[in-house]
């Protein structure tokens, strides 16, 4: 009888913990459904919002083109009418902007440009980009200065080709670069092998690398003097590697260091965005690096060495950190970086730009009465 008993009392407890188990579980699917719809609701609205306020703001930066009126009044009446912000950001330069739903601002700016270009050594490798009175100019951008440089590099290494001047953006770049790799007469479409087989890395030819390229520890990626290697994907270097040359990436450059030194002899153009480590050597006063981001740029622990960087965002590890940089710091928000940890190079020559392919000024398109404008397009 004890034993019947046992086995009853066991019964019970057991049966309702599977009936909590099972509603708990299907509480819990219900949760993750209703949860991974409101994602998928709310990514949808961010998506649909972005989009209406890129729209707005174009058509706002084509309106004042198209009727030059900046006085106050129009400007005011333009607002209510787009639905977005003008504000004055410079003496000849206004942004157009929108807040979306869940806070981030979506802008563009528009300037009337002095002459039909911007030199850079005086608007900005003049400055190490900390100084009081500094203003970043959100014209000079990375898709800015590879278009720029593109014009000189195919007029001296392709000349049979015109390069059209105005791509918006490093992904409209890549395109019309893919676009050459079908007529065989300039660039050479291969795959990331051709790099990553080599047991020291070196460009032979004119490549456009389709996809990307993950270089083992102690390789070293070699791009000799007159070429620009495109690589249409991310480049990713072990430690102790070094990046010499000029280099064109889509996506995202990230170069490990731990415990090791990576290092920089060259220029390097991202899409996206820079990462590296720990530990990086950039160039020397002989030769600077230069790396431009479209997105972040992030560096840890220690730095040092002759370069310049432009980026929208640019941060460094606070943490036990030592930083001297040479030359120069543009973005639109620099974190953790104090102004005795960079001081610019006043031994920059204009003359050996093109060898960095970096250009000595960005050209600029024209407006509708001999006025040159100049825009950006509009991101948040």
């Amino acid at each position: 009888m004890r034993r019947i008993l046992g086995k009853q009392g066991m019964a019970l407890p057991i049966v309702l913990g599977i009936v909590v188990f099972l509603i708990a579980s299907v509480l819990i699917m219900m949760s993750m459904v209703i949860y991974q719809s409101v994602l998928i609701e709310a990514d949808y609205e961010y998506k649909e919002d972005y989009v209406n306020a890129v729209t707005e703001i174009k058509a706002t930066v084509d309106i004042l083109i198209e009727n030059e009126d900046f006085s106050s009044q129009y400007l005011s009446d333009l607002e209510t009418y787009m639905g977005v912000d003008i504000s004055k950001y410079s003496d000849t330069t206004w942004m157009v902007s929108k807040t979306l739903l869940n806070g981030r601002l979506v802008r563009s700016y528009l300037s009337i440009l002095v002459g039909d270009s911007l030199p850079l050594m005086d608007n900005l490798f003049a400055y190490d980009g900390l100084e009081v009175g500094f203003v970043y100019d959100p014209f000079i951008t990375p898709s800015a200065l590879l278009d720029s440089y593109l014009d000189q590099f195919f007029a001296n290494t392709f000349p049979a080709i015109t390069y059209t001047r105005g791509y918006g953006s490093i992904d409209d770049i890549f395109s019309y670069i893919d676009s050459l790799t079908d007529l065989g007469s300039s660039y050479v479409k291969v795959s990331p092998t051709v790099l990553t087989s080599q047991s020291n890395p070196t460009v032979s030819g004119h490549w456009f690398v389709n996809g990307n390229v993950n270089l083992s520890d102690n390789k070293n990626l070699t791009v000799p003097a007159g070429y620009l290697l495109f690589i249409n994907g991310t480049l990713t270097m072990g430690r102790n590697s070094e990046i010499i040359g000029n280099v064109v990436v889509k996506d995202n450059v990230s170069i490990a260091s731990k415990k090791t030194f990576g290092t920089i002899s060259g220029t390097i153009y991202t899409g996206e965005s820079f990462f590296n480590d720990k530990y990086l050597y950039l160039g020397t006063s002989a030769l600077p690096s230069f790396v431009f981001s479209e997105k972040d740029v992030v560096l840890h622990k220690i730095v040092s060495g002759y370069g310049y960087f432009l980026s929208d965002k640019f941060s460094v590890d606070r943490r036990g950190t030592t930083i001297n940089i040479i030359g120069g710091v543009y973005a639109n928000q620099v974190s953790y970086l104090d102004s005795y940890e960079i001081q610019p190079y006043a031994g920059l020559d204009v003359n050996e730009l093109y060898d960095y392919a970096v250009p000595s000024e960005i050209y600029a398109g024209g407006g509708g009465s001999g006025t040159i404008y100049i825009f950006t397009k509009p991101r948040d």
